[in-house]
């Protein structure tokens, strides 16, 4: 176990620059071909992501438009990653 969360500790820590503007924004569901692909890394080693999209809890609360929204970005989200072979799940937290 230690030798496999160091691998994956390592592999992070060489993780460029640029990826840290992949983090999308609140409103876009991110550009997330290139991190994905470092991660998947050709199947070698692979470290595999669990995409988390955060929302507040009043816009679910609150129903309407911010949900509609909160609902379409999501999907796009879903919709661009779920056949990378690095994608292990996804998460929604708030």
């Amino acid at each position: 176990m230690r030798r496999a969360l160091g691998h994956i500790f390592d592999h992070i820590n060489r993780l460029p620059q640029k990826f840290g503007s992949y983090a999308a924004p609140p409103g876009t569901a991110g550009q997330w071909k290139d991190f994905l692909d470092y991660c998947w890394n050709g199947g070698n080693k692979s470290v595999y992501v669990v995409m988390f999209s955060y929302t507040q809890g009043g816009v679910i609360a609150q129903s309407g438009d911010g949900l509609n929204l909160y609902i379409s970005q999501y999907e796009k989200l879903v919709k661009s990653t779920v056949t990378h072979p690095a994608v292990f799940g996804y998460m929604i937290g708030n």
